[in-house]
């Protein structure tokens, strides 16, 4: 009996060392993925982090820093006493400065709007806007700047019109799509308009500028398309630097989509398209 007893007592103890080598493996199995899932996560991170200030560099390489080097470069020119004998030339050339200075102004508002729609990542505060309303506190932002071009502010969304969406990030969309329309636009007027149709409601920016040409149709269809290398295309230029950046990310944010049609000489009129919500 006693060797018996031994033996159960010594087979007991090696199953107990094995119930106790599993449980330890098993514990190191669970902290190993935990430890991979925040390495993973942290690696994500760092490449969504290294990726925005790849974009934020280039951004201010060409969108700030550009417009006041041309700022700098013809009030330098300017500021010879010798400078201006005819006052056209001089008309001109402030012309010229206030341009570059509105599109610095565009630019600048444009960054921060990005930033901002960068922080605390993609999660959306959905809720009942009321689209005139918002229109107009977009307007009253580029009103000054409408004014002094003789522009008309045209808002033609009706009072009755609702959405359920995130009101911060459909006003960023329109800030950019009026502010873009304004700055490009001389003489005429910005419109906005809004129509439901079939479960869809689509608000529309629409000015009378100078339109846009294929190249600047094309740069915006590869962002639509997500190519990411068409973010710091030397073609942004054509199509109002960050604006379309901005835009097109925030629209798909939104779930919604965006149509742009625009030729040269014909204005251009922008759709987004936004899914009707309970």
């Amino acid at each position: 009996c006693t060797g018996q007893d031994a033996q159960r007592a010594s087979l007991a103890l090696v199953r107990l060392n094995a119930m106790r080598l599993h449980r330890k493996n098993r514990r190191l199995e669970e902290h190993v993925l935990e430890r991979t899932r925040e390495l993973e996560q942290a690696n994500r991170e760092l490449k969504r982090s290294m990726e925005l200030k790849h974009r934020l560099v280039s951004i201010i390489s060409h969108d700030i820093v550009a417009p006041l080097r041309f700022i700098a470069r013809v009030a330098r020119g300017g500021a010879r006493p010798d400078a201006f004998k005819d006052p056209a030339e001089l008309s001109d050339t402030l012309r010229d400065i206030s341009f570059s200075a509105e599109k610095l102004y565009a630019n600048a508002r444009n960054t921060l709007s990005w930033i901002r729609s960068q922080e605390g990542g993609s999660e959306l505060r959905p809720m009942h806007v009321a689209l005139n309303p918002l229109v107009e506190e977009v307007f009253d932002v580029g009103r000054s700047l409408a004014q002094s071009k003789g522009l008309r502010l045209l808002n033609e969304v009706s009072l009755d019109d609702v959405v359920r969406t995130d009101r911060d990030v459909l006003s960023i969309i329109l800030h950019n799509l009026i502010t873009n329309a304004i700055t490009h636009t001389e003489q005429g007027a910005v419109r906005v308009g809004g129509k439901q149709d079939d479960g869809i409601y689509s608000i529309t920016v629409e000015d009378t500028g100078h339109g846009m040409c294929p190249q600047a149709l094309a740069y915006i269809r590869s962002l639509r398309a997500g190519d990411r290398a068409a973010q710091g295309s030397p073609d942004e230029d054509v199509v109002h630097g960050l604006g379309y950046v901005i835009i097109i990310e925030l629209v798909r944010t939104l779930g919604a989509s965006l149509d742009v049609d625009s030729s040269p000489g014909t204005g251009t009129r922008v759709s987004v398209r936004l899914r009707i919500q309970e």
